[in-house]
C-alpha cells in the first residue's frame, strides 16, 4: 500500500488564503483570525532553539457544526485501466456508506457506465449524479472542467464542450455552493490540461478554498510500474489543495479507500483557521492539549486545519499546537 501525504499548500494557487498578520520584533507573530462559528480565536507563533517554529491557539472544540461534502469521482476508462476500474467498482458503495453515515454528502461520477473498463454502482441512499461519459487517458481533468462550466464561461475548454449536453455544466448545477468539494481522479496517465486552467474554471463556479483533490495515479516508474506516465499535474493539484495521492498500481485498494473516507469525514469538521505561513510550511507535528495527533487524523487545506471529530472526545476547550519549519 502506498499513499503520499502532502502537507504543503501552493502559494501561487491560494493567495486568497492570506490572513491578516502583524509582526513584532521579538521573534513572535500575532494575528487575528476570522470567527469560527461564534468564536473569535487568536494564536501566536514562536521560534524554538532548534530552528523550528511553534504555533499555538486556544480553541473551542465542536463536533456538531459539520460541513456538507460533495464527492466527485473521475475514472479513466482507457484500455489499460481494467484492474483499476475494478478496484473502484468493488469499493465505491461501501466508501459512500461510510461517509454518509458521518456527514451530509452527495456522490458524483464521471465515467463510462457500461462497456470495457467502465464504472457503475447500484442504487444507493445518497443523492448522486452519474455522468455517463467515456473518459480517456489524458482528458479526465478536461471533462471535469466541462462539467463545471457555465454557458458564458470564457475558457477554451468550456467552448470545446459547450454543445455536449451529456456533460456540459452538469456538476455546476448539481453541486451545492455551501459544501466542501472533494475530487478523486483515477488514472494511470498524465493530464493534458494544466492544473491552473482547471482551478480557474473551478473558481468561476465555487470557492477554491473548499476544494480538495485526491487521486490514484502513477507516482513514478519505480513506484508505479503499471503506469503509462507519472501523474505530475495531479500531484500538483493534490499538493495545492491539501489532498493526497495513492499508488494506482497497488494490488489492494481497500485500505486506501478507508483512509480516503476518513480524510473526507475529517474535512467536514469545523475548520480552525491558520496563518498563511503554516499553510505553506512543512508540518512536523500537531498536538491537542499536548498529545500528538496522528497525521491521519487531520487535514490541511487552504482555509486551515480540520480534525477527525473522534480525537476531541469530551473536550470543551483546549490548546492546538503545530510545530513547523
Amino acid at each position: 500500500m502506498k499513499q503520499v501525504n502532502i502537507r504543503k499548500v501552493s502559494l501561487a494557487v491560494f493567495v486568497s488564503a492570506l490572513l491578516p498578520v502583524a509582526f513584532n520584533q521579538c521573534g513572535e507573530v500575532s494575528f487575528s483570525q476570522p470567527p469560527l462559528g461564534d468564536n473569535q480565536t487568536q494564536g501566536s507563533i514562536t521560534d524554538t532553539p532548534l530552528g523550528t517554529k511553534i504555533f499555538q491557539i486556544n480553541h473551542v472544540f465542536s463536533s456538531s457544526k459539520t460541513k456538507p461534502v460533495d464527492v466527485i469521482w473521475v475514472v479513466d476508462n482507457s484500455g489499460s485501466m481494467s484492474t483499476e476500474s475494478s478496484h473502484v467498482k468493488a469499493n465505491i458503495v461501501s466508501f459512500a456508506q461510510k461517509i454518509s453515515n458521518a456527514a451530509d454528502m452527495t456522490l458524483s461520477l464521471i465515467s463510462a457506465t457500461s462497456g470495457a473498463n467502465s464504472v457503475d454502482y447500484p442504487a444507493i441512499n445518497v443523492p448522486n449524479l452519474k455522468i455517463n461519459k467515456l473518459v480517456g487517458s489524458t482528458d479526465g481533468l478536461e471533462l471535469l472542467s466541462a462539467a463545471l462550466c457555465s454557458p458564458d464561461s470564457p475558457y477554451e475548454t468550456c467552448a470545446q464542450f459547450r454543445s455536449d449536453t451529456t456533460i456540459f455544466g452538469r456538476l455546476r448545477t448539481f453541486l451545492r455552493p455551501e459544501a466542501r468539494k472533494v475530487v478523486v481522479m483515477v488514472t494511470d496517465d498524465e493530464s493534458r490540461l494544466e492544473p491552473s486552467t482547471f482551478l480557474q474554471i473551478f473558481a468561476n463556479a465555487f470557492k477554491t478554498e473548499d476544494l480538495t483533490v485526491f487521486g490514484w495515479i502513477g507516482l513514478s516508474r519505480v513506484q508505479s510500474p503499471c503506469q503509462a506516465r507519472e501523474g505530475v499535474r495531479y500531484k500538483e493539484l493534490a499538493q495545492s489543495t491539501g489532498g493526497r495521492v495513492f499508488n494506482v498500481c497497488d494490488q489492494d485498494w481497500s485500505a486506501n479507500f478507508d483512509a480516503l473516507a476518513s480524510n473526507i469525514v475529517t474535512l467536514t469538521s469545523p475548520t480552525v483557521p491558520l496563518p498563511f505561513e503554516i499553510l505553506t510550511a512543512e508540518i512536523l507535528s500537531v498536538t491537542v492539549n499536548g498529545q500528538v495527533v496522528s497525521p491521519n487524523s487531520y487535514m490541511l487545506s487552504a482555509s486551515g486545519i480540520n480534525f477527525d471529530p473522534s480525537i476531541f472526545g469530551g473536550l470543551g476547550t483546549g490548546v492546538i499546537g503545530i510545530e513547523f519549519r
